[in-house]
């Protein structure tokens, strides 16, 4: 990439510089000054340690796109707006939706607001007279960075010739690209990316900042009237001074620099000031709360607040960047990607506890009146201390990351110290459309002209389409776990595929084959050049696998170097996290669904075909795992035929070809037939379990899942873990719909219910001999005569038969006889399709021909389950007219298999198990199904719901198995896939992303569990805490024996706590802000709510939003009071012991320890004993 220099700036502040001096400075921020209407550039020089401002001379001004001319426009827009309006401009854009150049008028305006501020702009009046309007919502300052092409975060001279970057890459550096990748637009991106990668980011001298304020107990003091006095400040920098601003009688604290004041105008002054000689400031909520209260404070002494700038959705400081840490830390791609998901709330003490190991200081009292001096000092500067601390985290680099996300993104620091991600990939695809001249879309044209709806049923509720394969491990404890990342799986792709809004629906006929997944009716454009977001995801993914985070570990790398591109390749790493799931944002100005739909289906695509190869590696995995090669499933055919076909010939008769068929399974608490859309085959010589229920049984390998009834809710267990006794769950219908007009080829003449009664009577009693009769074993002389009227009525022909000497069998001799049943059987007894498509009379006479009839109560014997599989799917296949159903329980015996007919109304029951046995595998490979919108599947035999695999936590595996496995994986799909942490051991719990991870060096992670909430009361967070410990220590199977018996007298304590009243009801508090004002509380009133409106009746203090509410769950109608208010004695013991069930239910879990037990101090036993 060419970077000139960029003329026509004016440096305003810092020491009036002469016009004519060169500075070096580091392009920290941009943003529009309101006094002088243009947009104002921040650099940070090194070598003077100080931030110093540039005004631009350029005549850029803020504009827009539309299609309206300047006729139009005048005749539109009052004259007050219209005489904002400074120039008219035909431009020609490249309109990548349509494929076609466009001619468009651009309108610059005097000031942003003109263009889209609030009140009338042209933007709104252009719109709602019927005129197209492009790139008006985008914020001035950052138009700005795109049409001057400049790049946030790195170094520049300034001088008369204007800005001129200072970029140190190396021809060496610039080739990287060349080997990376092919695709001349990928080079000159990746060029223009190792550009500004290539020099390192400066260190910044930086402050933090807290402010203490006289506000009453209980409240949070209001910033907009800003009424209580500031009485302590306290700051932390990186000359490593600690400084004190305190209102009233001096204190004295070791190593800490103290002012007093008797004046706080005075005191406010000098924070001005010190805050003022730091390029970076940071603070902890300081956006809404502690820099504008600071300036609000000062206005009403008539002092100028400046440095300080309050702006519309954020406080920024002339002299500096301010960095709101809450809005940091709040980010998600920041807390996952970037802290490794180490905390959980987003309070200050929650952050600073969990990534420094130490947090904030506890007041001896609320009301500010009743403490010292000293306490609240000490508290203060606690508070700068963590700020700070959090500021400099990553060992000093945090700030340097974010430098790294302003080059990449091409916004200033404060947007990406303040913006999710999803802004960040937005900003940067902006400015490579306006690098290259081409017109950036609105949301609602993408979605007209590529497509709004989706076609893929999502399993979360909320969602628009089916996401993910959700990662479900396996229930239970296990050790030595690698878990792996799959973070760039959708870069790779949207890279491999050409996923995006540009290629996807193109309008080229010749590209409407090109569809990677069959299932949906999406296309991708096959022409070269087409689009650009799959060249920068792409490409991005390639430049941190092929060299930063090699480089990162190559040792012949200098270590400091080696620091900076491991930097570098975790930068990466978080912008392509979040690279693809922008796309399926409704809020995301390029949102398309269809995008979104395409990248989620080929990522479960490329996810199962790592499965197999782990599975092919005879690697561990830890999830649901398979069916032999004989269980079989109840398939739907494409033409409505129903079939009983075993899952591994399933595999063979599809694997090479798509599917073309559905399974029976359970969504959305309903039966119904979904799409299959993969059967998994991989290699197996373990034993199998077969469990037999009353409803039926089906035959598993040990770690499959499967569902029960448990505590009258349907979980999964791992069939391993299944004993007599536990309820699984059974499908009690079939829904099919009866299709009355059903054609039997040559014998469209029979009457379909008499040839029904034959073919059930061969079902079960016939038999073809050898010498070409028929012989019907077992009859009665009523079916004797019914079988004589059948062959003359139906076949027009009288037949010889021949009764045997008892009178219990009969033997035809009639070719069209043989020519039926076979026609209908062939070589495999199954009951015919047709049958279960017909209607009930014709079902009801197949099975009066077996010899039963059905009603509640009847009982049909059979020699084999597969019969029994067969004629328990028809029974259920029955309807009846007062809307209940047919159900059949199974009776087990020696050699026979008894089905009892029941009624019911249920679409599922629960199937008690009465039989668990191991039998040996008989093939040497095993299979599973994914289905679309469900993760489940059923057997056929009783139709037991049975789970499918969704997980790849790998347990027991070696290093160079792991390495084997990514190498293959990167091989065949070019999928980033890696290692990202190894447990010691997890506990994994039966809910989805649910579990508990102890990692090698005893880091605990948590994902899912209540006990990691906020909002919950302290001396249960504490007995949680006290818990995770024991567990954080654990190294063995044998640790866990010890260490389950310490959380049994861990959890009686407190329980004992609890029930015996041995707390301070402090402890058993909830706190949560009120959000809106109370009365507009309308249709329900959440517990908190109640408790403030008792405080304002019985306390007379009124509560405004942002007031924390403290209250306890006490007894009584109401069932809270405010904490003020409640004694012990009403609190409600058994609602807290139910909230310690909740907080532990998943841990105890899979300790096998019953919380119900536990409150009657009952011995445990189970699992671990």
């Amino acid at each position: 990439m060419s970077i000139q220099p960029l003329k026509n700036y004016t440096q305003v502040d810092s020491g009036n510089p002469s016009k004519n001096e060169c500075r070096k400075g580091y392009l920290l921020s941009v943003y529009y000054d309101r006094k002088h209407k243009k947009a104002k550039l921040k650099f940070y020089d090194p070598e003077r340690k100080e931030i110093f401002t540039t005004l631009d001379e350029s005549g850029h001004r803020p504009y827009l796109l539309t299609d309206a001319s300047q006729f139009d426009i005048a005749r539109t827009v009052p004259s007050d707006l219209y005489n904002r309006i400074t120039r008219f401009k035909h431009v020609r854009k490249w309109d990548v939706l349509r494929e076609r150049h466009i001619d468009l008028v651009k309108v610059e305006a005097r000031d942003p607001l003109a263009i889209g501020g609030t009140g009338k702009n042209l933007r709104d009046l252009l719109s709602e007279a019927g005129f197209h309007v492009w790139e008006a919502k985008i914020k001035y300052y950052n138009c700005y960075i795109y049409d001057r092409n400049l790049i946030p975060g790195i170094l520049y001279e300034i001088g008369p010739d204007g800005l001129k970057p200072i970029i140190t890459v190396t021809p060496d550096e610039l080739r990287i690209a060349d080997r990376i990748s092919k695709d001349s637009e990928t080079r000159e991106f990746l060029r223009s990316i190792i550009s500004v990668f290539s020099s390192e980011a400066p260190e910044l001298p930086a402050t933090s900042i807290d402010i203490e304020v006289a506000a009453a107990p209980g409240t949070i003091p209001r910033v907009a009237e800003a009424i209580k006095p500031i009485i302590t400040v306290a700051m932390e920098n990186t000359n490593g001074e600690r400084k004190i601003f305190l209102l009233g009688d001096d204190v004295d604290i070791e190593n800490v620099e103290i002012k007093t004041y008797n004046s706080e105008s005075e005191l406010i002054k000098d924070v001005l000031k010190e805050i003022s000689k730091f390029p970076i400031v940071f603070t902890y909520n300081g956006d809404n709360f502690d820099l504008p209260y600071l300036a609000r404070r000062a206005a009403k002494f008539s002092i100028d607040p400046w440095p300080i700038n309050i702006e519309a959705d954020r406080t920024i400081i002339e002299t500096g960047i301010h960095i709101d840490l809450y809005k940091l830390y709040s980010n998600h791609s920041i807390q996952v990607y970037v802290f490794k998901n180490r905390y959980l709330g987003f309070t200050l003490d929650d952050v600073s506890r969990a990534v420094l190991g130490e947090g904030k200081l506890e007041l001896p009292s609320t009301n500010f009146n009743e403490i010292s001096k000293r306490i609240l000092a000490v508290y203060c500067l606690q508070d700068a201390h963590l700020t700070y601390k959090l500021g400099m985290a990553l060992g000093g680099n945090l700030i340097k990351l974010l430098i790294l996300f302003s080059r990449l993104s091409k916004l200033p620091l404060e947007d990406v110290s303040r913006r999710g991600i999803s802004y960040w990939i937005q900003s940067m695809i902006y400015n490579e459309y306006r690098r290259r001249n081409w017109l950036i879309p609105n949301k609602e044209e993408i979605m007209r002209i590529k497509g709004s709806r989706t076609h893929t049923k999502a399993i979360i509720k909320g969602k628009k389409y089916l996401g993910a394969i959700v990662l479900e491990p396996i229930p239970g404890i296990h050790f030595d776990v690698w878990v792996m990342d799959f973070a760039s799986l959708y870069p790779s792709v949207i890279k491999r595929w050409n996923v995006s809004f540009e290629t996807i629906n193109c309008q080229h006929a010749e590209c409407r084959r090109n569809k990677p997944v069959m299932d949906l009716p999406y296309h991708i454009c096959t022409y070269p050049g087409k689009g650009i977001i799959h060249r920068l995801i792409g490409g991005l993914r390639d430049l941190r696998v092929e060299w930063y985070k090699k480089m990162a570990k190559n040792k012949e790398v200098q270590p400091e170097k080696r620091r900076w591109y491991d930097l570098v390749q975790n930068s990466l790493k978080v912008m392509l996290n979040a690279s693809y799931g922008v796309f399926g944002y409704e809020n995301f100005p390029l949102y398309s669904p269809p995008v979104a739909e395409m990248i989620t289906a080929l990522g479960r695509k490329a996810m199962l075909i790592a499965l197999e190869i782990a599975r092919d590696l005879g690697l561990k995995v830890i999830y649901g795992d398979s069916l032999p090669y004989d269980r079989r499933i109840v398939v739907l055919e494409r033409d409505g035929n129903i079939r009983l076909l075993e899952i591994g010939k399933l595999y063979e008769l599809y694997s090479r070809k798509p599917y073309e068929v559905k399974t029976l399974a359970l969504i959305d608490g309903k039966p119904v037939f979904a799409p299959i859309k993969r059967v998994i085959k991989h290699k197996y010589t373990g034993f199998l379990l077969e469990i037999k229920t009353n409803r039926g049984r089906t035959i598993v390998t040990p770690q499959h899942s499967v569902y029960a009834w448990i505590d009258g809710k349907i979980r999964l267990v791992n069939a391993e873990n299944v004993k007599k006794g536990d309820a699984l769950v059974s499908i009690s219908t079939l829904p099919i719909k009866t299709q009355d007009r059903y054609h039997v080829e040559k014998f469209e003449s029979l009457d379909k219910e008499c040839l029904a009664w034959l073919l059930g009577l061969y079902y079960q009693r016939g038999a073809i001999k050898s010498n070409g009769k028929v012989v019907f074993k077992g009859v009665s002389e009523v079916e004797i005569n019914f079988l004589e009227r059948f062959l003359h009525s139906s076949l027009r022909k009288s037949n010889q038969y021949r009764e045997d000497s008892r009178g219990t069998s009969v033997e035809v001799e009639a070719p069209e006889i043989i020519s039926l049943i076979q026609r209908f059987y062939g070589h495999d007894r199954c009951i015919p399709w047709w049958i279960y498509r017909a209607d009930n009379n014709v079902k009801v006479k197949f099975l009066e021909g077996m010899g039963y009839k059905i009603e509640e109560g009847a009982y049909i014997e059979v020699d084999e389950p597969r019969k029994a599989e067969e004629i328990g799917l028809l029974v259920k296949s029955l309807d009846l007219d007062d809307g209940h159903l047919y159900s059949v329980k199974f009776d087990w015996k020696h050699g026979k298999i008894g089905l009892r007919v029941c009624v019911n109304k249920k679409p599922y029951l629960p199937a008690i198990v009465e039989d668990i046995r191991q039998i040996r595998t008989v093939h040497p490979y095993v299979y599973d199904i994914e289905v679309e919108g469900a993760h489940n599947f059923v057997d056929a035999e009783g139709l037991i719901l049975v789970h499918n695999t969704d997980s790849l936590f790998i347990a027991n595996a070696e290093n160079s198995d792991i390495e084997k496995f990514e190498r293959i994986v990167e091989e065949k799909l070019g999928i980033d896939i890696e290692v990202d942490k190894h447990y010691r051991y997890v506990l994994l719990s039966s809910l989805k992303k649910n579990y508990l991870g102890v990692r090698d060096d005893g880091t605990v992670d948590i994902k899912g569990l209540l006990g990691k909430k906020r909002n919950i009361p302290e001396l249960i967070r504490r007995a949680f805490t006290d818990v995770i410990d024991v567990l954080r220590k654990v190294d063995s199977i044998d640790d866990f024996v010890r260490a389950k018996q310490t959380i049994l007298e861990i959890l009686d304590s407190y329980i004992m706590r609890i029930r015996s009243g041995d707390y301070n009801i402090e402890d058993m508090a909830f706190r949560m802000i009120l959000s809106k004002p109370l009365s507009q509380y309308v249709k329900t009133t959440p517990q908190h709510v109640k408790a403030a409106k008792m405080i304002e009746i019985y306390e007379g203090r009124k509560l405004m939003p942002g007031d924390i509410v403290e209250y306890v769950k006490t007894k009584g109608r109401e069932g809270v009071k405010p904490l003020s208010q409640a004694k012990k004695e009403e609190i409600d013991v058994e609602k807290y012991l139910e909230m310690m069930r909740s907080t532990f239910e998943q841990i105890l879990d899979v300790l096998n320890i019953d919380f119900s037990l536990l409150t009657d101090k009952r011995k445990q036993t189970g699992l671990l004993d």
